[in-house]
């Protein structure tokens, strides 16, 4: 039997077809290389300090507020007032002017201010310090408890340069006085005579001393006793006080008087 020949066209054919089977069986896919990338690190220095520069203080379109409550100011002693010589007497210190001093004594009681003077020489005055006056009025009330003895005294513009002194006697006199401090006078009087209105004996007595200007006037248990105008001296101004002595016409001891108020105020 005679083999049979396959076309060479057909076996060509199946060659290239093993072929490619082959290739197929063998050929894998390919992996992508992988690529790195680097990214470059970026060096970032570190910060610098800013420049310092002074701060410029702005002011405010407002000022600031004022406190609603402030604290109280000191209060300043009187000047127009009634002292009853019941509390504190500091702002009244006392000048024995004359006399032995030993022999005044001072207290104060439920009336007011006990006086007692026990040498016929004593002259003693109390002066309210704080208070410079020009033009004043002075009401004291005061009671006799001994002799007809005593010389009440009313004192107006006292200062270094003098004063104004207006004096009642339990005996039924009075006198105004000028006190020249500078001129080497001393007590100058300027008036006197006697009043009705003085109560004599153990009585209590109102006596009121007005200095206005140049004028000068004394009223006693309210009745106008005398008014003068000064032409010399002129006294413009000064402390207010009282005082108190033996009459030197009568010179009997003690001397003790009460007094009870006195009252400074505006003509």
């Amino acid at each position: 039997m005679k083999p049979r020949l396959f076309p060479p066209f057909v076996f060509l054919a199946g060659l290239v077809l093993l072929v490619g089977m082959a290739c197929s069986l063998s050929t894998t896919t390919p992996i992508p290389p992988t690529v790195t990338v680097v990214v470059p690190t970026q060096v970032v220095a570190p910060p610098t300090k800013p420049p310092t520069f002074p701060t410029q203080v702005i002011p405010p379109t407002n000022p600031p507020a004022i406190p609603t409550h402030l604290p109280p100011t000191a209060t300043p002693f009187p000047a127009y007032f009634t002292e009853t010589f019941q509390g504190d007497l500091s702002q009244w210190p006392y000048d024995v002017y004359l006399g032995d001093a030993t022999k005044f004594s001072e207290s104060q009681t439920s009336n007011g201010l006990h006086v007692e003077l026990d040498d016929p020489n004593l002259y003693v005055y109390y002066y309210y310090t704080p208070v410079n006056y020009q033009d004043v009025t002075l009401d004291l009330t005061y009671t006799n408890l001994a002799h007809n003895s005593n010389n009440i005294n009313l004192v107006c513009r006292n200062s270094k340069s003098g004063r104004f002194e207006f004096t009642v006697q339990n005996d039924g006199l009075y006198q105004i006085w000028a006190y020249d401090g500078t001129g080497g006078n001393g007590y100058v009087e300027l008036a006197d005579g006697g009043s009705t209105a003085i109560r004599s004996g153990q009585q209590q007595n109102q006596i009121t001393a007005a200095c206005v200007g140049n004028n000068l006037t004394l009223y006693i248990n309210g009745s106008l006793v005398k008014s003068i105008t000064d032409t010399r001296f002129f006294f413009s101004e000064g402390e207010v006080g009282f005082g108190v002595n033996i009459s030197p016409s009568n010179q009997v001891t003690p001397v003790i008087v009460d007094f009870e108020s006195l009252t400074i105020s505006q003509p």
